[in-house]
Order: structure tokens, then C-alpha cells, then sequence
């Protein structure tokens, strides 16, 4: 599964674009599309912002599949004791003043006699909207607390600490509105047009 989703990242904002420029040709909305001195129909504003925002969100769609099919995988890999070296939370403020949070951790873990330092807490993007998600990991993963680390056994330098698919899916709020905004700006040209 991770593999699938891996290969359809690059190819996902294609088929994104794709999509609702086709349908939209198909559909007429690009007939007598005047750039300059008339109003674009609800079809057409729907296609032309579509064709720019979709590619976006099927990208972040796709990324999104691939941390959870690797949380998925990462459950079956081996384990090893860790432990935490430094924990932090860390907060950023968005363009529209919306507060998204990471927990920074390195930890330390042996396997085979060799010891290696990782800052990965999950296959997830670092900054997420779940502030309490955050919080209840910073109190699991505190400074100098022995964890279970999940490492790849063919590449033991890749570990996580978490192997759920809560982190992935906390950048949800990115997608929704890459497709709402078309479909808001056509039926405001709808309305407009009645």
C-alpha cells in the first residue's frame, strides 16, 4: 500500500488538474471564455479556480495516504528501547490566526550494538491543528523517558515513536479548503448571473 501511494504523489496533482479542466471542456464551461471584458460563467469560474486548487489538495490527499500507509507498516517493524533526549511543543501561527502545533523529540535507541538518534515522531507532517493530541504526546514523551521505538529493520536509522495515523490526518484542515473555494466561487457566479 505504501508503495502505491509513494508512486501516486507526483502523480496526483495531475490527475487533479485534469479532472475538472476535462470536465468543464466537456461540460461547455470554457466556450466563450473571454478573459477581459465579460464575466466568467459559474461553470467556467468553477473550472479555472478547480484546475488550480485541486491539484493542491490531491497532492495533500496522496501525502496524507502515504504517512498512513507507512504508520500501518511501521506497526509490524521491530522494536527497541529509546529514550527521549529532548521534548519540546511547538507553536505557529497560520495566515488566518489559527494556532497549529508539533512536539519536537529526539531520542536515542540501540539496535545490533549501534546506537541512533531520530527526531521522528510519526509519518505525519511536524505542525498539526490538534492542540490536545499534541499535548497528551508531549506528556508520553517527556525528557529522559524510556519509549518504545519502532525502527526498519532494513534501514535501522528510520524509526517512530507513534504508529497511529492521528498526526497524518492532522493536516486535514489544509485540503477542505482547496475544493470548498471553487465550488463556493461558482455559485457565487450563479447567483450573480440570476
Amino acid at each position: 500500500r505504501s508503495g502505491f501511494w509513494r508512486a501516486a504523489i507526483p502523480a496526483a496533482p495531475l490527475f487533479g488538474a485534469a479532472v475538472p479542466f476535462i470536465g468543464t471542456l466537456l461540460l461547455g464551461g470554457f466556450d466563450d471564455l473571454q478573459l477581459v471584458g465579460q464575466e466568467v460563467s459559474a461553470l467556467g469560474a468553477f473550472g479555472i479556480l478547480a484546475t488550480m486548487c485541486f491539484p493542491f489538495a490531491a497532492y495533500l490527499v496522496a501525502v496524507r495516504k502515504y504517512n498512513e500507509a507507512m504508520n500501518v507498516l511501521a506497526r509490524s517493524w521491530p522494536t527497541a528501547s529509546g529514550v527521549i533526549q529532548s521534548s519540546a511543543v511547538a507553536r505557529r501561527l497560520t495566515g488566518w490566526a489559527t494556532a497549529l502545533w508539533a512536539l519536537d523529540v529526539q531520542y536515542a535507541y540501540t539496535v545490533d550494538g549501534r546506537t541512533d538518534v531520530s527526531e521522528t515522531l510519526a509519518f505525519a507532517p511536524r505542525f498539526v491543528a490538534n492542540k490536545d493530541l499534541i499535548l497528551r504526546l508531549s506528556e508520553k514523551y517527556l525528557a529522559q523517558a524510556v519509549v518504545t521505538v519502532h525502527y526498519d529493520a532494513a534501514s535501522p536509522d528510520a524509526a517512530v515513536l507513534e504508529t497511529s495515523s492521528d498526526l497524518a490526518r492532522g493536516a486535514d484542515w489544509r485540503i477542505w479548503p482547496l475544493v470548498i473555494i471553487p465550488f463556493l466561487l461558482a455559485l457565487f457566479m450563479a447567483v450573480r448571473h440570476v
